[in-house]
């Protein structure tokens, strides 16, 4: 029943965010003026430590299509973010070039993204701002205690990514421009499967910029008073997914000794949320608030029996264990039309996993959520769930949102 629920969340959440990417480009009229086609390519390092690699470096490539929005645009939104690209990308990140000196390799990392691109300052010739990626990675390769033994990054095929950073851009003619930047990019399977170190990667690049029609950087004007409902917002939600067991990992892989008997397929634990917040909305772009959540953990038994082979049975008869825990967080919403970024910084005050820590004592929320204003403000989200900022699961959830509406 639960994968069943967990599959329909999965359906609704693809479906809002590919019907509010159609929106946004239909409501920015975008035509072949506004279109811009680019490649890049990014020099990287990998920030994780390991004495098994020889090197750390990587090359990534990148062909992408913008949407400009400007300032003939009536959309306050587009208006107030300072009239950003919005985009669509795929990248391949050779990440095999990466040697091991132990038998060891990873395989090249295929991306496809979505992107907001915002300009901070603008001149004639140039203008420099922020971006933002999200999408989802596939990765053909995958850990083997034998094979692959050192290869802590790939278990999954699928794999969450982020990006950010700044860039600065030069305008080189009436169709062409080009430009540097720096960049950091996250990939991680969000524990659904073991091992999940993930991949941190900072590092620099340049792109060529290819505009169908004139290339122009927009004059950025922001309006002295925005249309929106201020006030208070209360949501409530339920929402679930399934994650792998960190505890698991070094009861059944970490302490054995023979690489022929390490565990390497874990099983997936159902996580059941239940949540409320209140957030008030001070700005067309904001709304900032506080959240609590009550969740259900269901592979408490597992932690048991892990904590007694790591720990020994009367250490681990000692230590205490609840399937719930409660959280409480502060709560920041950015808001893009019905499409709004998500984001929480909380903490446990009721937490009881033993002794392996599983669940670290705070946690942290980034992702989507999809307002449908025709059906009574429900909405469909979709967060990457970390404790410590180390992944922890994907949680697709449902809810409602009541608001009370003030003066503008």
């Amino acid at each position: 029943m639960i994968k069943k629920i967990v599959f329909a969340l999965i359906i609704c959440s693809g479906v809002s965010i590919l019907t509010d990417a159609g929106a946004i480009l239909y409501a920015q009229k975008i035509d072949r003026s506004d279109i811009s086609v680019f490649g890049r390519n990014h020099f990287g390092r990998i920030l994780q430590v390991s004495d098994e690699r020889l090197n750390d470096w990587y090359m990534s490539y990148d062909v992408a299509v913008g949407f400009d929005t400007d300032s003939s645009d009536s959309c306050q939104f587009a208006q107030a973010y300072g009239y950003p690209v919005l985009g669509v990308g795929i990248s391949v990140s050779q990440l095999s070039t990466v040697a091991f000196a132990l038998p060891s390799f990873y395989t090249d990392l295929y991306t496809v993204y979505g992107s907001f691109d915002r300009t901070l300052v603008s001149r004639d010739k140039w203008r420099w701002g922020y971006m933002l990626e999200a999408g989802i990675t596939t990765s053909p390769g995958s850990y083997d205690p034998l094979e692959n033994p050192n290869n802590m990054v790939q278990s999954s095929l699928l794999m969450a990514y982020f990006g950010a950073g700044f860039f600065w851009e030069y305008l080189l003619g009436r169709q062409w421009s080009a430009g540097i930047e720096t960049m950091y990019r996250h990939q991680s399977n969000g524990r659904l499967a073991l091992p999940n170190s993930g991949i941190d990667v900072v590092g620099v690049g340049a792109y060529a910029r290819y505009h169908i029609k004139e290339n122009r950087h927009p004059e950025i004007n922001y309006p002295s008073s925005y249309d929106y409902e201020r006030g208070f917002q209360w949501h409530i939600y339920l929402g679930g997914g399934y994650h792998s067991c960190n505890t698991e990992w070094k009861a059944y892989n970490e302490m054995i000794k023979d690489p022929s008997l390490k565990r390497v397929n874990f099983e997936k634990h159902p996580v059941i949320s239940i949540g409320a917040d209140c957030l008030y909305r001070y700005h067309l772009k904001y709304a900032t608030g506080i959240g609590i959540d009550l969740n259900y953990f269901s592979n408490i038994r597992s932690l048991k029996e892990c904590d007694r082979i790591i720990y020994g049975e009367e250490t681990a008869s000692a230590s205490e264990y609840s399937s719930l825990s409660v959280g409480i967080g502060l709560v920041h919403e950015f808001f893009w039309r019905n499409l709004v970024g998500h984001l929480t910084v909380g903490a446990y005050p009721y937490l009881k996993t033993g002794l392996g820590k599983d669940i670290q004592w705070n946690y942290q929320k980034a992702g989507l959520r999809y307002y449908f204003p025709k059906a009574n403000d429900m909405f469909v989200g979709f967060v990457i769930k970390a404790s410590s900022f180390v992944a922890d699961h994907f949680e697709l959830s449902v809810g409602l949102r009541m608001q009370h509406k003030s003066v503008r």
